[in-house]
Parts: C-alpha cells; structure tokens; sequence
C-alpha cells in the first residue's frame, strides 16, 4: 500500500530575514496543500543590497515524500499562465495547463523538480523524495534534536554548533533552524533529517559556511536543505563523506555546493546556488557523485579543478542534470570559467586521471560544455614564482548530452604538461553522437593527443601519477576498464615495457618498488583489439630521512627552527595523522618561516651527488598556510639551496608538488646539508590566500628526501 507524507509546519517565519510562505504559488499532492517557502536573494555587499547574480527573483520550494505509489501534483499560479515546463527534461514531465494552475503527474520518488512558469525568474522547485529511514530518538545522549518549528542551532548565533565524534544532528521534517555547523577533525558525525538549515539571517557577503568539514572523517549528511547562507554552503575536504537526499538553495557569490573529497559518495542531490557545485577538490579520490539536478547562479562551474595541488583520480558522475547555467558567454574562452566541465588555470602540477562522466545532461547553451585547458591564463592564479604545471590523463564521457552549438575544448600546455587519452562515447551536440571534432565542436591544439570516439577506455587507478615512493614498498597497480561490452578476461602491468604481472577482475596486482624512476602501463585484448592506458612515471628511492613520518618515539633528530620543543601528535591531537597514528607538532615560530629540519650530512656524503626527491606534508589546522621543502646544502663554494616552490593550504594535509625531483651536486667538500620545511607559499599577490607566509603552530607528515641514483 503506497503512502504520502506531507511535512508538519514550520511554524511563524516573521521574524527571519529574506524568508517568508509563498504568496506566488499554491501547491497540492493528491489533493492535499503542500507548503511552499519562497527564499529572496538576501546578500548585501557594505550594507547595500547587492547587484543580483542571477535572474531568478525570489525561489520557491517545498518538499514531500512517497513511496509505492504516484503523486499527482497541481500548481496554482497567482498570475495568467502564457508557457510552462518542469525540468530536468529527462525526467520527461509534460504539465497539463488550464488556467491559472498545471497538473502533472510523479510516478517514483527521489525526483527534484524546478516547474518554471512563465520564464525562470520565479521558479518553484518540488523535492519529491522517499521517506526517511534512520530516524534517531529524541532521548539519545548523543543526539541534538530539532522538531518542527523555527529554533536557533547555538546560542551563539555568530558561533557553529561544533558536534562531537560520534554525535548526530537531527532536523526533523517541518524544522526550521537558524545557524551553521562544524565537524572539522570530527568522526562518525550524522546530519539528519528532512528539515532546514538556515542562513538568512546573516545578509552580508562574509565567509558564513553552512557546514565546514575540514580533516573530518566518515560524515554522514541525509536529508537536510541547506538554505540562504551566504558563502560556503559546505567546506569540505576530509576522507569517507556521504550525501544523500541533500538541497541547497542559496544566492551568494560563493555558496558552493559540494566539495568532492576522498572516497566521497554522493547521491539524490538538488544544488541551486553560485560557485562551485559538484567541485573536484585536489587529492579527490576514489568519489562517486550520481542522480544530481543542478542550476548554476552566475559563478563558477559544476565540474571544475583549478587549484589542484594533489593526485585527482577514480572519480565517476553519473545522471547529472544541468538544468541552467546562467554565466554569460561571451566568447572569451582563456578569461573565465565556463559553467560546466572546466579543468583550467590550476595553481600546481596536479595529476588529473581516470575520470569517469556517464549522461550528463546540459539544457542551457551559454558556451562550453566542455572545457579542458591547462594554458593558465586568468591572472588572480598567477605565481612568483610560477609553478609547475598539471597533466591530464584518461577523461570518459559517454552518453553526453549538449545544447545544440555547445563546443568542446581540449587544450594542453606544451609536451610535458599536456592532455592525453579523451574518449568521446556518445557525446551529442547538435542533435546527434559525434564520430570526430568536427561533429564535436571540438577545438584541439598539439598537446592534446590520443582522442577517441565511441571507443573502451583502460586506465590505471593505482598508484599516483608522479609520486614518490620509498625503495621497498609494495606499491598496488591496479587499472579500469570502462565502456567494455564485457570486461577484459585479464589486464596485464608493464613496468618499463615489461611485463610484471596480469590479473583478472578487480585488475590488481603488488609489485615491490624497486629504485629510480619508472614508467608504469596497463595493457590487455579484446576481440583481438589491444587497449593500452596512458603511461604513468613514479619515482621511487632509498629515504635517507631518520623517522621521516613521526611513528617512532624518538624525534631528537628533528629540530624546531627556533629551538623550541617539538612533540608527537597521536589521532584527534587536533588532526588526523595522514598517514599511520603520529605526526610532528612544531610551535609558531616569530623570526623564521622555517618550521623544522634534519641534518642529512653524513647520509648525503655516502650516496654521492645524483638525483633527489623530496616531499613533505603540513597542516595549519584552521589557518592558511604555505609549504615548501628543501635541501640546504653548504660546500667549497658556499651555500646552495634546493627546493621545491611553496604550495598553500587549508586545514588539511597536502604535500608539497612541484619541482621534487633534484639533480643534487656540490663543489669539493660537501660540509653540511640539511632537509627543512618551510611555511611561506612566494604567491604574488595574496588575492586567494591571505596570509602566504603564516608563522602559525604547524603539523607535519610523511617527508621525504629519497635518493634516486
């Protein structure tokens, strides 16, 4: 027996700023009136109100659930009716229209609907879902329960509620609450339910995040709509992150939707907002994003990596609707982001490989569909000095669908950082599947090679494109194979063209990482066709560092720049270790950047000059702060530095990235040589990070100074 549950009330809204009940719209399922909630563009820029990002003047919504059954809908619209459509258009939802009101009919929950009458600037979007299954008790030490009604999350307005590990945070249907929530360095947190979280209440553009989870591990967010913040609807970077049944309707420059993350599953999402929406965080691993409706406000890009600075790799979106796309296109393909799939302007030689993209629906033309450039033109990423660049390898995109005179761009660098292995499968522009870059739209230069139609990709997972390895490990090759009818019976792993070893399904294999620098490939054949992955280089050498990722007691051999005691942090203390159970503590410094070092004399004179690389990883908790690592070294004709540029973060790990491979020589006596880290960034202009050489308590990780031979 089907069932439908429409929501308790939210009770007075008077008294919260740009939210109020509709008075446009009128909304019953099967029958029964459906409250509707109508949210105004509340930014304000020095107290005035801001000019408008986007078209749309007010956004209606409302929410119900259903199960085993269909809901018919009817919408009662306040003024005479000239056009109507409900989108996404795949959802193939034709409105009745008589009158003043439409009818339609939603056959399976789970859908998330914008009906747009008249035009799209007063839409009205319908969250049809199914109902809630983990509904904690009310009673439970370790819940926070919200019912129906307007509350206030903290007393502290101005303050996040900052949850516990293990803790829950339920908002029931018909809840309206005022404020913000913080799981940084958190475990095991949930965020329940069917109700709101409100931002409205803060109107200026400041930094006011919905839900910050930075270093925050297994987080769980079920149900909720985040409405009205201001900027960052989720700050998130952390590892093992679900979200389901989530919504977010806001009109702030950067409101963001979901920052994808390590191991990040995301499902049944509804994203109106500016910025970022399903954004590729560096170090983005292994994230799986399906069954999203999306509306880009006038910023940024639903697909986007621009700053990347870590591996990004293993990603797959799949039934992704971009239902609008409001920037405006004027032809200027090197000055700003498109909207849609945008990897450009990227701050630092991020690996970009083996992303997945399965029918993607983009309804609006206002350009690009999509743009993959690593030519870093837009000046606010500029650096001094400049950095590396990034690497793109092995990009699906099957079953694509563009706006009719919607092009594609495909643009590497030069030789060495460029763009490698595009497979185009079934990717519709006007109307039809392209079989070349004509039917495309695709504009392609030199450094863009191996671009395929309509053709099964096989791409390598594991390990890291560029990473550092120590001699010895037992490193894990592993490939895909995508858009095979079948899968291959077996895939086979060269190392430098040879053969190491085949496996079948799941296509893994160990191999002992032995020194020096090694190319990497998947290969194998299917009806007598041979598939090949884009090669992969990894360095690998013997760590001359003592104790170089902290898990042993004894840190003497480190010291702190400016003499002060250094400890060992175990899990929560205030991060998580990025790797194994401890990290290094080194206290702010007040003269030096330099936060530690190790003298490496002796190891050094043994190996000889050669080639190096060098690694480390740091966090400055909550603050901003830059990174580099070096090699100090001082012989017969002085001292000499090498080292790699400085990258910046925040609040979680990441290693440096850029120029870690060293050719290492000295002049006579080498007569002392030292490993350091160092927390400036050398950003030119400050204008994304605001303090490119903070001085703050610093933690740090896995190191490196490997020689290579």
């Amino acid at each position: 027996m089907g069932r439908v549950i429409l929501y308790p009330s939210y009770g007075d809204l008077s008294a919260v700023p740009s939210v109020d009940y509709s008075a446009l719209y009128e909304v019953r399922v099967n029958g029964n009136p459906l409250e509707i909630l109508c949210l105004e563009d509340n930014i304000t820029a020095g107290g005035e109100k801001r000019s408008a990002l986007t078209d749309v003047k007010h956004a209606h919504f409302g929410m119900f659930a259903f199960e085993d059954t269909a809901v018919n809908i009817e919408v009662r619209f306040n003024r005479p009716i000239t056009g109507a459509v409900v989108r996404p258009l795949s959802y193939g939802i034709r409105p009745v229209i008589r009158e003043d009101r439409l009818t339609f009919t939603v056959t399976e929950p789970d859908k998330y609907l914008s009906v747009e009458i008249n035009g799209w600037t007063e839409p009205l979007f319908l969250f049809c879902e199914q109902p809630e299954t983990e509904v904690p008790s009310p009673d439970d030490e370790t819940v926070t329960w919200f019912g129906p009604g307007v509350h206030t999350l903290n007393d502290d307005i101005e303050k996040p509620f900052q949850p516990e590990n293990g803790h829950t945070l339920y908002l029931a249907p018909g809840a309206f609450v005022n404020g913000s929530v913080d799981v940084s360095y958190r475990k095991h947190v949930k965020i329940l339910g069917r109700g709101i979280l409100n931002g409205s209440i803060w109107k200026k553009n400041a930094f006011r995040c919905a839900l910050a989870a930075y270093g925050a591990e297994d987080l769980l967010v079920d149900g909720p709509t985040f409405m009205g913040h201001p900027a960052g609807t989720t700050g998130t970077h952390g590892e093992d992150y679900i979200f389901r049944h989530f919504k977010v309707v806001a009109f702030g420059e950067n409101t963001d939707g979901i920052n994808m993350t390590k191991n990040i599953q995301v499902s049944d999402v509804f994203l109106f907002c500016n910025d970022d929406r399903l954004r590729l965080q560096d170090g983005c691993n292994g994230a799986r994003i399906q069954r999203c409706v999306v509306w880009n406000v006038r910023n940024g890009n639903t697909f986007v990596e621009d700053r990347g600075m870590l591996p990004t790799k293993d990603i797959e979106y799949r039934d992704i609707d971009i239902i609008h796309n409001e920037i405006p296109f004027d032809g200027a393909a090197d000055e700003r982001f498109s909207g849609n799939i945008n990897f450009k302007y990227l701050e630092a030689p991020c690996a970009i490989s083996n992303l997945r993209f399965y029918n993607v629906r983009m309804e609006q033309n206002n350009g690009y569909a999509i743009e993959i450039d690593l030519n870093n033109r837009y000046p606010w990423y500029r650096l001094d000095p400049p950095y590396e660049q990034g690497i793109v390898r092995d990009l699906l995109f099957s079953n694509v669908t563009c706006a009719p005179g919607m092009t594609t761009v495909f643009k590497g660098l030069d030789e060495k950082y460029g763009i490698e292995g595009v497979y185009l499968n079934n990717v519709s522009v006007n109307g039809a599947p392209a079989h070349n870059l004509d039917e495309a739209n695709a504009s392609v230069n030199d450094f863009a090679r191996s671009i395929h139609f309509n053709r099964a990709m096989l791409a390598l997972k594991e390990p890291d494109y560029n990473g550092i390895y120590d001699t010895g490990d037992i490193l894990t090759l592993e490939a895909g194979a995508y858009d095979f009818p079948q899968p291959p019976d077996r895939v086979t792993f060269l190392v430098d063209g040879k053969a190491v070893g085949n496996s079948a399904e799941p296509f893994r294999f160990s191999w002992t990482a032995v020194r020096g620098e090694h190319r990497l490939q998947a290969v194998t054949t299917v009806d007598g066709e041979e598939y090949r992955s884009c090669e992969m280089t990894v360095y690998i050498g013997d760590n001359l560092l003592v104790n170089p990722d902290f898990e042993d007691e004894d840190i003497s051999m480190w010291v702190h720049a400016e003499g002060k005691p250094l400890d060992r942090r175990g899990d929560g203390e205030p991060a998580h270790p990025k790797s194994g159970k401890y990290y290094l503590h080194a206290p702010q410094r007040e003269y030096t950047y330099e936060t530690v070092r190790q003298d490496v004399t002796a190891a050094l004179r043994e190996r000889g000059p050669g080639r190096y690389a060098i690694e480390g990883a740091a966090t400055a908790y909550y603050a901003w702060t830059g990174l580099h690592v070096g090699l100090r070294i001082r012989d017969d004709a002085g001292e000499h530095t090498y080292k790699s540029n400085g990258t910046s973060y925040f609040a979680y790990w990441g290693p440096t990235c850029n120029y870690k491979i060293l050719d290492v020589e000295w002049t006579g006596e080498l007569k002392e040589a030292v490993f350091y880290l160092s927390t400036t960034d050398e950003t030119s202009s400050g204008q994304m990070h605001p303090n490119p050489s903070v001085m703050w308590d610093t933690y740090i990780d896995d190191c490196h100074l490997n020689y290579l031979g």
